[in-house]
């Protein structure tokens, strides 16, 4: 959505976030659900906002994805700079080659800082891998070590507790 398009939306966005998003309300002792508690008079001053409403865009809602994975725009444009930087570099012209040629030199420089380092190239791959599937929401968390979960291991616990009674 380009700035144009949201500012000609500005009204039908200011209606869905001051009435279905977010509503200020007073309190009713007498009424536990909340979603009927009346309107502040300061927030139906702020709903009722003129926004230039005359030939408004309406708004539709998106369902998106929950995950943060960087888009196909960013892998492949901004994903190539080191490996166009690595081509400038070594004078290669194709890309496959380039990227044989890449990833062996990474192995190769990982691998012979090892010994100072404590990290070989697989070791820092597998790492990086396992940090940004956590960034980007794209699976369950694994353990640091060996052995199961730690969530797993506190149900396991509590299951056992009370199993035997222990609760």
């Amino acid at each position: 959505m380009t700035y144009g398009e949201l500012k000609k939306c500005r009204g039908a966005l200011w209606q869905y976030c001051t009435n279905q998003w977010l509503k200020h309300t007073f309190p009713n002792l007498a009424d536990q659900t909340q979603t009927r508690w009346p309107a502040s008079s300061f927030w139906e001053v702020l709903q009722g906002a003129d926004w230039g409403k005359s030939g408004q865009t309406l708004l539709t809602r998106h369902k998106v994805e929950r995950g943060r994975p960087p888009s196909d725009r960013h892998l492949f444009v901004n994903g190539l700079s080191p490996l166009t930087s690595f081509s400038a570099r070594e004078g290669y012209t194709h890309a496959g080659e380039a990227s044989e040629a890449f990833l062996k030199a990474a192995q190769d420089y990982h691998d012979g800082t090892s010994q100072i380092t404590g990290v070989s190239f697989d070791d820092y791959y597998r790492t990086k891998v396992e940090e940004k599937r956590r960034f980007y929401n794209a699976g369950p968390n694994k353990p640091l070590g060996d052995g199961p979960h730690p969530a797993d291991k506190a149900v396991s616990r509590e299951y056992r507790k009370r199993s035997d009674g222990d609760y």
